[in-house]
């Protein structure tokens, strides 16, 4: 009886200490991937068949150039480009999924419509799902902008005045399944510059709204989604309610520029660079909640060599040097290091998993694996 109960307690000893050397190697482990990351994970690079040192546009999985009375527009996604001839040299252009507008003094160009003439120059160009926004100037030197469909009709009775002050940005948005249009625009005519955010919504007559003017910053960049529009100014990202456009809450961003944004499950995560600084070797990420008082993270990253671009991507922050790329986790660990195949000379984000490298020797389409 004695042996019997001896060489039971012996194996259960010897599984109880196999379970603690299981479950301290897993520690191990989990601290080794905490500290080092994914030592397996590389870059994957495919070039893209575009001729290399042009004055590259990149946006919304497209590239666009314009040379030799040409404009190239490359899909990243179909990886096809076409070209359209250009009659002559054009002021400027925009492209939105197949479809291109040229513009060239007051003459814009709708590809599949017919060329609509404006008195005075057009200057900027916005290309929504169901709309186009041209900024334009008249003759008197008084600012506006026209509204048109893809069929090249005028969409309102009259342009929108912008006479008394100077537009800075405009762009379309999506709420609700509707399209509106906004536009950032600061009175030079004050004492002191004031800067106005409208919203215009066409599928309801043209009917505007505002948010509160800003008198002590400028605004540089708009986020929509779908319960916040996060304005973001030179001292300030500002939360506004997406449903009738009140403030919410403030962080203060001084001497701090926003590079990059992204929403996930009710939490926006910003990513920051240093302002009025040529190159910059430190990160910044502010997270914060999309309810109506601000809970807000705030971390700073340090990177080992001159950052020529930083995105988020994949819940992390992809930075991007001459020699490697560096990949941080939203706790402020470095998870990894990768050497770059290819020298950068600038680096514009595609989408949520793909980096674009504009080298000497190239363009590369680039994916961590």
């Amino acid at each position: 009886m004695a042996k019997r109960y001896s060489g039971q307690l012996n194996i259960k000893r010897i599984v109880a200490v196999l379970i603690v050397l299981l479950a301290v190697a897993a520690g191990v482990f989990a601290l080794l991937w905490i500290l080092f990351g994914d030592s397996e994970a590389e870059l994957s690079y495919s070039q893209l068949s575009i001729e290399s040192g042009k004055d590259y546009r990149v946006g919304d999985g497209t590239i666009s150039y314009v040379a030799d009375s040409r404009l190239t527009y490359y899909s990243v996604s179909d990886k096809k480009s076409r070209a359209t001839a250009l009659n002559a040299e054009v002021d400027g252009y925009a492209v939105r999924n197949d479809t291109i507008v040229l513009y060239d003094g007051g003459m814009l160009h709708i590809e599949g419509a017919n060329a609509v003439q404006l008195v005075g120059t057009v200057r900027e160009v916005r290309m929504g799902k169901d709309y186009i926004a041209a900024l334009h100037t008249n003759e008197q030197g008084l600012n506006s902008i026209v509204i048109f469909d893809y069929q090249g009709n005028m969409v309102s009775s009259a342009p929108l005045d912008f006479s008394d002050s100077k537009v800075t940005n405009f762009d379309f948005y999506t709420e609700n399944g509707r399209e509106l249009l906004w536009v950032v625009s600061v009175e030079t005519e004050q004492s002191t510059p004031v800067t106005t955010v409208k919203m215009y919504d066409y599928g309801a007559g043209g009917s505007i709204s505002n948010l509160a003017p800003f008198y002590d910053q400028s605004v540089e960049k708009l986020y929509f989604t779908e319960d916040s529009i996060f304005v973001v100014g030179t001292q300030d990202i500002v939360r506004y309610a997406i449903s009738g456009g009140r403030e919410k809450y403030r962080v203060n961003i001084y001497g701090n520029k926003v590079i990059d944004m992204v929403t996930s499950e009710g939490t926006a995560t910003f990513l920051l660079a240093p302002r009025n600084e040529t190159t910059w070797n430190t990160l910044r990420i502010i997270r914060t909640t999309e309810t109506d008082e601000a809970t807000t993270t705030i971390r700073q990253y340090s990177v080992p060599e001159p950052i020529i671009g930083a995105y988020l991507q994949d819940s992390g922050i992809r930075a991007v040097g001459q020699q490697n790329v560096y990949i941080f986790g939203y706790s402020g660990k470095l998870l990894n290091t990768l050497q770059l195949k290819h020298v950068p000379q600038r680096v514009c984000k595609l989408n949520d998993t793909t980096l674009l490298l504009i080298c000497e020797d190239g363009l590369y389409r680039t994916i961590v694996k």
